[in-house]
């Protein structure tokens, strides 16, 4: 077994999704997260300056970017991610439960636009 145990993974991809990554580091996340069998939540946080802080509650781990980035979805239990095509193409492909938040800071607000067309 994955030294990481049962893991959920929450992935901003290559930018920053600041609000994301904000809303998920609290306390009531984590706990919610190990009534629900979780062992870790691993953040991809991009290019964003917010790292999550440790917690006696759920290991938490922290990577910018990761050249395997597929191992770590493979491995993971749930994915929340941006909604960001290649994420979302990559956790598909691997069957993987995925919860997928708009960035609608990002230019056009191109995510709202796949988000709209994947729910329909």
């Amino acid at each position: 077994m994955d030294k990481r145990g049962r893991y959920l993974m929450v992935t901003v991809g290559t930018t920053e999704f600041e609000e994301l990554i904000k809303e998920l580091d609290n306390q009531a996340f984590y706990q919610v997260c190990k009534e629900m069998g979780y062992d870790t939540v691993l953040f991809q946080t991009g290019r964003g300056k917010h790292i999550p802080a440790a917690n006696a509650i759920m290991n938490v781990e922290t990577i910018d970017f990761s050249p395997s980035i597929s191992d770590l979805f493979a491995g993971a239990d749930t994915i929340i991610s941006h909604c960001g095509a290649g994420t979302l193409l990559d956790c598909l492909k691997l069957n993987k439960r995925v919860i997928a938040i708009v960035n609608d800071t990002l230019l056009d607000n191109h995510q709202a636009e796949l988000f709209d067309k994947l729910v329909s």
